[in-house]
């Protein structure tokens, strides 16, 4: 159970317990077994379960707030809560969201790697045959920093690229 789980249970267990009054005083027997939890039946499964039911029990009191005022439920109530609800996903979704982006981001990387070694084997590495005379020195230093060293722990060896 992480904090953020524990502090929106606590805000909702008791609009879930005024809300099974009602549903028990009008005789509404579906709301009444959708509002029979507890605050360990709010925090018990993972996380965005626990959003999931939270936010039910908010929007099925919002259904009927015309009707909760007697019950100590009154629409600011709802109003004030429900910010604590989408912070909550919020801070549940982060994770994810986190893991996501990094991923796009390293696919990404790898194709930004492709496009520049493309670059450099069809077009610079094309262009430095016209330094092959003109300034050897320059040629065979282009070509030497073109090496990969293979710095890994890999036992696979990087082909070197071909020089002059």
């Amino acid at each position: 159970m992480s904090a953020a789980s524990a502090t929106v249970a606590a805000l909702v267990d008791p609009l879930a317990d005024q809300m099974f009054a009602y549903a028990e005083d009008v005789g509404d027997t579906v709301l009444r077994e959708k509002m029979d939890v507890s605050y360990s039946d709010l925090i018990a499964p993972r996380d965005s379960i626990v959003g999931q039911k939270c936010q039910g029990i908010h929007s099925d009191a919002n259904a009927v707030i015309g009707s909760l005022a007697p019950y100590g439920i009154l629409p600011l109530d709802m109003t004030e809560l429900q910010p604590f609800i989408d912070a909550y996903e919020l801070v549940i979704s982060a994770p994810r969201v986190a893991i996501t982006v990094r991923k796009g981001a390293a696919e990404r990387i790898e194709g930004l790697i492709r496009e520049g070694t493309t670059i450099l084997t069809n077009r610079m590495d094309k262009l430095m045959n016209e330094f092959k005379d003109r300034d050897p020195v320059f040629h065979q230093e282009y070509f030497d920093a073109r090496i990969v060293v293979n710095r890994g722990t890999t036992k696979e060896e990087v082909p070197e690229v071909p020089g002059p």
